[in-house]
C-alpha cells in the first residue's frame, strides 16, 4: 500500500515562498514504483516557465555515488580491489605526507580520510583554467590537518582522484564510463555528466544566490576539473531509476547490473562524520553519522538512512532512501542557501514512517536564524575590534603586484580606478575588489556573489613594500587560509 503524497503540493509552494526559491523538483519512490514526481516555480527569475520532473538541476555531490558505484563495477569485474594502493593506477599521485601517498588506497579516496581538512584545496578546482591533472597534482602542497585515517575531512579533490583511476584502469573518460556503465542502462537519458553537453538542452533551471536580501541569478559552477565529485546535472524523474536500482540492490529491470556486494561496500560504514551539537538537538531522531563510500549513513527512527546532499552555486539537492522500508527520494533547487530539501527530507520519511508530524520547514527556519545571529554576532566583534580611522601603512601602489602560491598558483594586486583588485591567474572570470577594512588589512567582496567576504591581510617587509598576503577565500570554498608571497 502507498502512502498518499498530495499534501506535498501545498507544502512544497509554502516552503518555496519562505526561502525564496524560484524552482523546486521533487519525487518519491515506494516499493519500486514512482509515486510522487512533481515539479513547482519558474526555470529562473525573468523568465516564467514551468518546472517539472523533468527540468535539469546541478545535483553537485550526489555525484560522489556515481563515481563510487563506477569504481564497484571495476571491482566487480576483477581489474581492481577497494584496498589497492592509488599509485598502483596513479604513479603520479603524491599528498604532502609521504606516508599516507604510499598508503592510500581506492576505498581511502571515496570515504573522506585522507587527512585533509573539509574542502581544502577546493577553491583551485572551481570555475578554473587549470586541468583536472594540474589541480591533482597541486594537492600535494595542502598540508593535512589529522593523521592519516586520523579524522574526516570531506574531500572533493580524492574523488578527483577516484574517477582519474577509473579513467586508467577502463581505457575511457571518467565521463563516457559513467554514461556507458550506469546512465545508459538505467535509462537516465537527460542526465549529463558536465556542463559540456548542456547546450541545446531545454527545461534546464537556472542556479541564483539569496544575498543582500535579495535573489540573483548565477552563472552554472564550471566544475570540469573536479567533475567526478560534483558537475553532474539530472532531473527528478531521473534520479528515480538511480533510487530505484539502489533500492532494487543492483538491479534494472529484473537484470542484475551491479552486484549486491559492491552496493553493500558502498553503503558500509567507513568514517565516523562528527554530529554538530545544534543539530543533535535539530534531529533527535538521528543518533549517528558515518560516510561509506559516496554515501551519507545516518539512522533515523531504527531505520537506516543512505542519503547525500549536493551544493554547488545556486544549486541545492538531496537524494535519500530506506532500503529496508523500500523508499526513497530526491529533491532540487536553485537558489543557495535553502534548508528545503532536508525539511522535505524528513517530512517525507516521518509520513511513510507513520511519525507524528513535524513542522520541518519552521524547525530549519529556526535554526537558519539561529546560525545568522551568530555570524552577525561574529562580525559585530570583528567591527569591535576594527581600529578605527586607521590607515594603510603603505600607498596603494605598494601593495600591487604579482604573488604566488603554490596550490592557487599566481595572483595579481592591481590598481583600478582608485581601488586594489585582486586577480587570480587560476580563475580569470573571478575579481576581488578590496576595501580598506584597518592597518594593513582589506576586506574582499568577491565578483561571485556566491563567496563569502575575504579578508585579506598584507605584511609588510624591510623595504617598505608588501612582501606577502593572508588569504581565506570561504567556509563554503576552503576552510584553509593561503600565504601568497610576492614574486614581482
Amino acid at each position: 500500500m502507498h502512502t498518499n503524497w498530495t499534501h506535498l503540493d501545498t507544502r512544497i509552494p509554502e516552503w518555496m515562498a519562505q526561502w525564496k526559491i524560484p524552482a523546486v523538483a521533487a519525487a518519491i519512490v515506494q516499493h519500486g514504483e514512482v509515486v510522487y514526481a512533481a515539479g513547482f516555480g519558474c526555470h529562473q527569475i525573468d523568465r516564467p516557465g514551468p518546472v517539472d520532473a523533468d527540468t535539469l538541476f546541478a545535483i553537485g555531490s550526489n555525484t560522489k555515488a556515481f563515481t563510487a558505484t563506477a569504481v564497484g563495477l571495476l571491482v566487480q569485474e576483477g581489474k581492481l580491489a577497494w584496498d589497492d594502493p592509488v599509485t598502483k593506477y596513479l604513479p603520479a599521485f603524491q599528498l604532502h605526507d609521504p606516508a599516507a601517498t604510499r598508503l592510500m588506497t581506492i576505498r581511502d579516496l571515496l570515504c573522506h580520510r585522507s587527512g585533509l581538512i573539509s574542502y581544502a584545496g577546493d577553491f583551485m578546482s572551481y570555475g578554473t583554467v587549470y586541468s583536472s591533472d594540474e589541480v591533482l597534482e597541486r594537492v600535494r602542497h595542502v598540508p593535512p590537518a589529522y593523521p592519516f585515517r586520523g579524522g574526516y575531512g570531506y574531500s572533493n579533490i580524492m574523488f578527483l582522484a577516484a574517477g582519474k583511476v577509473v579513467e586508467a584502469v577502463s581505457g575511457q573518460t571518467w565521463s563516457a564510463f559513467v554514461h556507458e556503465r550506469l546512465l545508459a542502462p538505467l535509462g537516465m537519458n537527460r542526465t549529463l555528466t558536465g556542463l559540456r553537453d548542456l547546450p541545446g538542452v531545454d527545461n534546464v533551471a537556472q542556479p541564483h544566490q539569496f544575498t543582500r536580501g535579495q535573489t540573483v541569478k548565477l552563472p552554472f559552477a564550471d566544475l570540469e576539473a573536479i567533475a567526478p565529485a560534483g558537475s553532474m546535472l539530472s532531473s527528478a524523474a531521473d534520479m528515480t531509476r538511480w533510487l530505484r536500482f539502489q533500492l532494487a540492490g543492483g538491479c534494472v529491470n529484473g537484470e542484475r547490473l551491479v552486484d549486491a556486494a559492491v552496493l553493500e561496500e558502498t553503503r558500509t560504514p567507513h568514517t565516523v562524520v562528527p554530529i554538530l551539537p545544534e543539530f543533535k538537538a535539530l534531529i533527535p531522531r538521528r543518533h549517528f553519522s558515518n560516510y561509506g563510500l559516496g554515501w551519507v549513513l545516518n539512522d533515523y527512527a531504527g531505520r537506516l538512512l543512505v542519503n547525500h546532499s549536493g551544493g554547488v552555486d545556486g544549486m541545492l539537492s538531496q537524494t535519500a532512501f530506506l532500503p529496508e522500508e523500500g523508499l526513497g527520494l530526491v529533491v532540487l533547487t536553485n537558489v543557495s542557501p535553502n534548508r528545503l530539501y532536508p525539511a522535505l527530507m524528513y517530512t517525507v520519511l516521518d509520513h511513510a514512517l507513520g511519525l507524528p508530524e513535524h513542522d520541518w520547514g519552521a524547525a530549519m527556519l529556526a535554526q537558519d536564524r539561529r546560525e545568522q545571529a551568530r555570524a552577525a554576532e561574529e562580525r559585530q566583534k570583528l567591527d569591535a575590534n576594527r581600529l578605527k580611522d586607521s590607515r594603510p601603512s603603505l600607498a596603494l601602489e605598494g601593495y600591487t603586484g604579482t604573488y604566488t602560491n603554490p596550490v592557487y598558483g599566481e595572483m595579481g594586486v592591481r590598481l583600478e580606478q582608485g581601488k586594489l583588485v585582486l586577480h587570480l591567474a587560476g580563475h580569470p572570470h573571478l575579481t576581488g575588489p578590496l576595501e580598506h577594512w584597518h592597518a594593513d588589512t582589506f576586506l574582499c567582496a568577491w565578483s561571485n556573489p556566491s563567496y563569502e567576504e575575504s579578508f585579506v591581510h598584507f605584511q609588510v617587509g624591510m623595504d617598505g613594500k608588501a612582501e606577502r598576503l593572508r588569504l581565506k577565500v570561504g567556509d563554503f570554498i576552503d576552510l584553509l587560509p593561503y600565504e601568497f608571497i610576492r614574486v614581482g
